[in-house]
């Protein structure tokens, strides 16, 4: 692939991951009943299924350090079931996922 069109695949999928971004915050600031914390998880959570690559039709990816060019470190990769784990974690000490069904 060139790097003309590796360039091109890498903005169209960005537009597509942001787009899901803001039409989560979106759907959930419009879900009634939920507070300021309800509505911030339940975003975060959605980020992290598409970071996982279970939303959008985008993804996996890697989620690792950078360096302030953008390039790799050697940090690790910590992708991976992402959401799954924040769901655990909430399940396990009630402290997020308030406003979402269990199980």
């Amino acid at each position: 692939m060139s790097k003309r069109e590796e360039n091109k695949q890498l903005k169209a999928e960005k537009a597509k991951f942001l787009a899901y971004v803001m039409e989560t915050a979106k759907y959930w600031a419009s879900q009634p009943g939920k507070t300021a914390l309800e509505v911030a998880e339940g975003t975060a959570f959605s980020i992290l299924v598409a970071l996982d690559g279970e939303a959008c039709d985008c993804g996996p990816y890697a989620v690792r350090p950078i360096d302030e060019d953008g390039l790799g470190t050697e940090g690790l990769d910590i992708a991976g079931h992402l959401h799954e784990e924040m769901h655990i974690r909430g399940a396990k000490d009630g402290t997020v996922l308030r406003g979402m069904k269990k199980g």
